[in-house]
């Protein structure tokens, strides 16, 4: 059987038609259909004409759904692009947002074969390999790892107790305890394990090569096991000097096992494919927020100050800008980054407006009142300008064309992409 093309939809679109017959759907496609529902990242409905139809109402969320019966592949991509449909900047804007470096997806975009193979769990697979990549060349790391054996020498610590079982053919050996550095270590054994999730349920084959040459090239030295979940955590709290470079590669690693659906990779026990799927609200605030952070000084993002903090039904609730710039310890700027796809909120002008009053309470004068932006992305009738909140304070809003600050990126055209943050950050005149 053919599987059929990937079908593509885009987010914040009512009941768009898969043409997927509800008969074709198996019981554990039912379940993950439930699952995302549920968790109101999409919306699922049955169409009555002429057959019954899944239909999908997408949400702020993007992601893939596989899907056995059918045998099909649902994306579904951001509708902030000119095109609708742009595997290419929906890659850079994720790589950007999840801190990778710039040249990451010149690496990358070898692995991204067109709109059939690209998935955004292929992305992550991709995310994967390309952080592997570049943590080998920068050499593994060793850890001190403990062992306990009999031994023709005394080596590290003798343990009394279980010498004195030693059998009498062994009493010439000594039963120590020691420390040995090697790359043996829980660190090296959670990135094996990712890999070879990758080699066995990636559906590119590249993707699945690359894997199992990174995977052989580790097992040489690192020992195939499975490492629980509440092991991974602890390791993930504590990271110090020496292995911090591993953190942002076993945050990947952990999106792969987490997402891969497998208890054990090793043990070959069957498994399906995890829904992947990310909210727009946070990826498009992270983005801005890497951009500020890249091309400005005095950018601090969620900014330890708390504008406001009460309680409510759901327990303690706090308000912090998104984004503040200072100056000689002035806020000079408010930022707080909005993923609306219509005109900004009442609330919103309300809540950028209390912002300007409580971070400008410290400012020496009335003229030093920080200004406040909303920044959200370019859609169809969304409007901008300035607008004057309920506390009486002015508001600008500003538009963002992502696509075009992604162009900017891609071409490494850095000088650019800071005029473009000033522009955001400038006040505006006109009233609307």
């Amino acid at each position: 059987m053919i599987p059929r093309e990937p079908i593509v939809l885009l987010e914040h679109k009512k009941k768009q038609d898969t043409k997927i017959k509800q008969d074709e759907l198996n019981e554990i496609d039912f379940s993950i259909l439930k699952k995302l529902d549920d968790e109101n990242k999409i919306s699922i409905s049955w169409s009555r004409q002429p057959e019954s139809h899944l239909e999908i109402t997408t949400t702020s969320h993007i992601g893939s759904i596989n899907l056995e019966g059918p045998d099909v592949r649902i994306n579904i991509l951001p509708k902030m692009f000119e095109n609708g449909i742009d595997w290419e900047n929906t890659n850079v804007f994720l790589d950007y947002a999840s801190g990778n470096k710039l040249d990451y997806f010149d690496n990358a975009k070898n692995y991204y074969l067109g709109s059939h193979n690209s998935t955004l769990l292929n992305r992550l697979h991709v995310d994967l390999i390309s952080k592997c990549e570049e943590l080998m060349k920068q050499g593994l790391l060793k850890s001190y790892v403990i062992h306990a054996e009999n031994s023709s020498s005394m080596r590290g610590k003798l343990l009394m107790q279980h010498q004195m079982l030693n059998d009498a053919m062994l009493r010439p050996k000594f039963f120590c305890e020691f420390d040995e550095l090697e790359y043996d270590s829980i660190e090296n054994r959670v990135i094996l394990q990712s890999l070879t999730i990758v080699e066995r349920t990636s559906d590119n084959a590249d993707v699945r090569m690359k894997a199992m040459d990174l995977a052989q090239k580790l097992s040489g030295v690192v020992q195939k096991t499975t490492i629980p979940l509440p092991m991974r955590q602890r390791m993930m709290q504590s990271y110090s000097r020496q292995n911090l470079r591993y953190k942002n590669i076993h945050s990947t690693c952990e999106q792969v096992i987490q997402e891969s659906g497998i208890d054990d990779i090793y043990k070959g026990n069957d498994s399906y494919i995890v829904p992947v799927f990310y909210d727009m609200n946070e990826l498009f605030e992270t983005f801005i927020q890497k951009i500020f952070l890249n091309c400005l000084k005095g950018v601090k993002t969620q900014h330890s100050k708390k504008a406001w903090e009460g309680k409510g039904e759901l327990g303690p609730r706090r308000m912090k800008p998104d984004i503040t710039i200072w100056e000689s310890k002035i806020c000079k700027q408010i930022i707080d980054v909005k993923y609306k796809t219509k005109n900004i909120s009442s609330g919103d002008l309300y809540q950028l407006g209390f912002y300007m009053h409580e971070f400008g309470k410290n400012n020496p004068n009335e003229e030093s009142i920080p200004h406040a932006f909303a920044l959200t992305p370019e859609f169809e009738n969304a409007g901008s300008g300035s607008y004057t909140s309920s506390t009486g304070k002015k508001v600008f809003v500003k538009r963002i064309n992502v696509q075009a600050c992604l162009e900017l990126i891609k071409s490494k055209n850095f000088e650019e992409l800071k005029k473009q943050v000033h522009e955001w950050i400038e006040p505006m005149t006109e009233k609307f």
